[in-house]
């Protein structure tokens, strides 16, 4: 279990820059969802800005990431996961 952790802290097991992406995408979808959205629109908020992004680092830094626009996305579930505990416990 030692091991797991360290290696998750000195990011071996998930690139740090997936949990960074994971987490940008969690807030972008939060943040959609205050402004009362709806689902369809939010993902596709989320994946525009997670592509664009990417498309970014493709021409101006160092490549595409597919990986990297996954992780993004993913953050959407999160969010929407957070939002209907929310939804379902008040």
């Amino acid at each position: 279990m030692i091991k797991w952790i360290n290696k998750l802290k000195n990011g071996e097991l998930i690139k740090v820059d997936k949990i960074l992406h994971f987490f940008a995408g969690t807030i972008i979808a939060l943040s959609c969802f205050l402004a009362r959205l709806d689902y369809i629109t939010i993902f596709i908020i989320v994946f525009a800005i997670a592509f664009f992004t990417e498309i970014y680092d493709e021409f101006f830094k160092s490549k595409f990431d597919l990986l990297d626009l996954i992780a993004t996305q993913l953050g959407f579930f999160l969010a929407l996961l957070i939002k209907l505990i929310i939804y379902f416990f008040n």
